[in-house]
């Protein structure tokens, strides 16, 4: 194992003394340097570092200018991937609004006042969800939620545990 100044994680003797200070910039250095050497290959998946490095120059205003590709990169970049969809949490002021989403009549100012009002879930939450009867689709790729005992305001939406639930009569 690589020692603490070889930039690996602290040794024994090193975890014993004034070297094992998790705060210290030594050891912020050696957590990170370990996490981009384990997960190298994922933290560029789309290729953008490659887009921005590596390119040629243009003339512009008579003079040589560097060529980089920012259109290119930027559409290829996402720092949360997509995937999630919105789940509209009813409210008496957006009644309105969640109305017109259910007839399909939703226009962008709907929709951007329902925004406010909406929690992004992934697919899994989503199915998890949808097989317990707890959210509707509305319109397109939004949901609603119908089982309101899943949102807390303190917590927030909990779609981890919606399996096991009976109706008892």
């Amino acid at each position: 194992m690589r020692s603490l100044e070889e930039g690996g994680l602290p040794t024994d003797t090193e975890a014993e003394g004034a070297l094992c200070d998790i705060g210290s910039l030594e050891a912020i250095k050696a957590y990170f340097d370990q996490l981009h050497g384990l997960r190298r290959d994922r933290l560029d998946a789309e290729g953008v570092l490659a887009d921005l490095t590596g390119f040629g120059s243009v003339k512009a205003f008579g003079r040589s200018i560097p060529g980089i590709p920012f259109d290119r990169a930027a559409a290829r970049f996402r720092m949360i991937e997509e995937g999630s969809h919105p789940v509209i949490i009813p409210d008496a002021e957006i009644e309105g609004d969640l109305q017109g989403l259910r007839k399909g009549e939703a226009t962008r100012g709907t929709m951007r006042r329902l925004g406010r009002y909406s929690v992004g879930l992934y697919d899994n939450d989503i199915r998890t969800l949808r097989d317990a009867h707890a959210i509707k689709l509305l319109d397109g790729d939004s949901y609603e939620l119908i089982d309101l005992d899943l949102y807390r305001e303190d917590t927030g939406l909990d779609a981890s545990d919606t399996g096991g639930r009976g109706l008892f009569l």
